[in-house]
């Protein structure tokens, strides 16, 4: 994984992602319809002139089958569309799952994703009529369809960024690749599913259900496959700090790797091998394992991960000042990725490779980084990254004397920076806001449970009085036993009742809290505690208002940080925030 992807103290969406991707390439990717053996495509296309319409719809199906199989998506998606409306004008339920499923296969392949999201939801949804029509499809068939479906949703939710209904999907996946026995499919899940929470920050179960893929994955004799579970195990225990555990979990990948003779693996586990010895600062044992990493990478021909390889050697020469080897580096990673057109690696790679040149006083070469990636850049929407050229930009064109262009892209970056700044704060309150629903729903389950053993006990104490009314005019006897019976548990439901009463009211004081503390989070910048815009208009119409009354003056005062910027391209983000929170504590006091 590149060093750039995850500097921050958690990983951004997208550089998980990138780890998502990575695995699923070798093992999680959903597999596409099985492909007859020897498909005569251009025979298969000829004898749709002499079917009928309803013979036409599988040999329609069949034909995208193929072409998805052999990675044309877009034949794939031309002949399922002529397939779906006639297999939905006729009531196929089979037909109408399978072209929707290839569509929404396809469209996920060819980076459409609001369609591909459309057409998966709508086949999970009329694979349920054949669920409830027993023996009208295969079992098998039925099976195999459920558990693409539930991997390809996954996918789709995972890329518009709804992790949370990708771990449903993913969930269901698992719970029905286990009830059929299907092990192999119930690993890919798990660990999926390890990766979703992770993503989450809910470390404790993405562990367990890592675990649980390591545990499945061992009883299959599969050495790939527990490779990527071992090593999504290990990227969880990496990014909790927890080397030595990480360590073991890389080292078990690397040699199931190798007993998969899987070149690719192999890389993947020795550049993390690598990442932990270097963030123990052992840069030469770090160099030693990621130039193996490069050598397997370069041997399995897979861009993605020689591109990862020179990315961090780069960077580890980085952190040794080695800036003419790190460059070598940098540039070999930038040129695979500008051919691979991988946007936000080509950012990542300009920025690092700038900031070398800047440091070396060369602004002509990097100002020509930096132009080269902007059209890369620019055409897709990774803010923090293009922000970090912008502002490199800035600096460029500061050095040359061009303050006009300078200020231009330092606007453009502030922009960026405060879009990102908003956006964690907006997704950070979205967090709160959903825990304080569930918590919310949470208690009044718990007060209306309550509320139905009020009942159930005055319920009790009904029939408790009119049993002893009934005794008492049978056996009058009894009437002064009857009468304490009923004293007692007249006691005992008050006694029930007040308790009750205080429990409900303890809840509802800790949601009159939780209500205070959320009205407080949306006052305060979650990074400072200090009033953000909202409260301070609020408190400056308080004060003119104060003044149109009073006449009694009052001061705003506004500070800027010297040095700011610098701050943040040579010490990282973590310690720009450190001075910001420091300077925050200082005003306050």
């Amino acid at each position: 994984m590149k060093k750039g992807a995850v500097r921050s103290k958690r990983p951004e969406f997208v550089a998980v992602l990138c780890l998502c991707l990575c695995l699923g390439a070798t093992a999680a990717d959903p597999a596409a319809p099985p492909v007859p053996d020897k498909t005569d495509l251009p025979g298969l296309i000829k004898k749709l002139d002499t079917l009928a319409e309803a013979d036409k719809i599988p040999v329609l199906n069949m034909i995208a089958e193929t072409y998805l199989a052999r990675k044309d998506n877009r034949e794939a998606v031309r002949w399922a569309e002529q397939a779906l409306p006639l297999a939905e004008a006729r009531g196929n339920a089979w037909e109408t799952v399978r072209a929707r499923l290839t569509l929404g296969s396809a469209y996920y392949l060819l980076d459409n994703h609001a369609l591909s999201l459309k057409h998966l939801k709508e086949c999970s949804a009329k694979i349920k009529e054949l669920e409830g029509a027993p023996g009208e499809v295969p079992k098998e068939k039925l099976l195999r369809a459920r558990l693409e479906i539930a991997s390809w949703l996954g996918y789709a939710y995972e890329k518009n960024q709804d992790i949370q209904s990708s771990l449903d999907a993913l969930r269901n996946g698992a719970e029905i690749a286990k009830a059929a026995g299907d092990q192999r499919s119930a690993a890919d899940f798990l660990y999926r599913i390890a990766i979703g929470y992770f993503v989450k920050t809910e470390f404790e179960k993405a562990l367990a259900a890592g675990i649980e893929s390591v545990e499945t994955a061992r009883k299959l004799n599969d050495p790939g496959l527990l490779s990527d579970c071992e090593y999504a195990v290990g990227y969880i225990y990496r990014d909790l700090k927890r080397w030595d555990t990480a360590l073991e979990f890389f080292q078990s990948a690397l040699r199931n790797a190798e007993a998969a003779r899987d070149e690719r693996r192999q890389a993947m586990a020795l550049n993390e091998i690598g990442n932990i010895f270097t963030f123990r600062e052992d840069y030469k044992e770090a160099l030693d394992y990621k130039k193996k990493a490069l050598e397997a990478a370069r041997r399995s021909n897979d861009n993605y991960t020689i591109s990862c390889c020179l990315h961090d050697i780069g960077n580890v020469y980085l952190e040794t000042g080695d800036k003419a080897a790190a460059l070598v580096y940098l540039r070999q990673a930038l040129d695979i990725d500008i051919r691979e057109g991988a946007e936000r690696e080509i950012a990542i790679a300009s920025r690092n490779i700038a900031k070398i040149h800047l440091d070396m006083n060369k602004v002509g070469e990097a100002q020509a980084i930096l132009e080269r990636a902007l059209p890369y850049i620019e055409r897709v929407d990774y803010p923090r990254e293009r922000a970090g050229v912008y502002g490199l930009l800035a600096d460029v064109h500061e050095r040359r004397g061009d303050h006009v262009r300078a200020l231009a892209y330092l606007r453009k970056a502030s922009d960026l920076n405060e879009r990102v700044l908003k956006e964690e704060g907006s997704r950070q309150l979205q967090e709160l806001q959903t825990q304080y629903e569930t918590d919310k729903k949470k208690q009044e389950n718990e007060m209306l449970s309550r509320q139905n053993k009020i009942n159930e006990l005055a319920l009790k104490r009904q029939k408790a009085i009119r049993h002893s009314l009934i005794m008492l005019s049978v056996l009058v006897v009894l009437i002064a036993a009857l009468i304490f019976n009923r004293y007692r548990l007249k006691v005992r439901a008050h006694d029930e009742l007040e308790l009750a009463h205080k429990e409900t009211q303890a809840q509802k004081d800790k949601l009159d809290k939780a209500n205070i503390r959320l009205e407080e989070l949306s006052r305060k910048d979650p990074l400072t505690d200090l009033s953000n815009r909202r409260d301070m208009m609020e408190m400056f119409e308080e004060e003119k208002t104060r003044f149109d009354r009073t006449d009694r003056p009052f001061a705003l005062i506004m500070a800027d940080i010297d040095g700011f910027k610098d701050v943040n391209d040579t010490l990282g983000h973590d310690c720009g925030d450190y001075v910001l929170k420091t300077l925050a504590d200082l005003l306050r006091s």
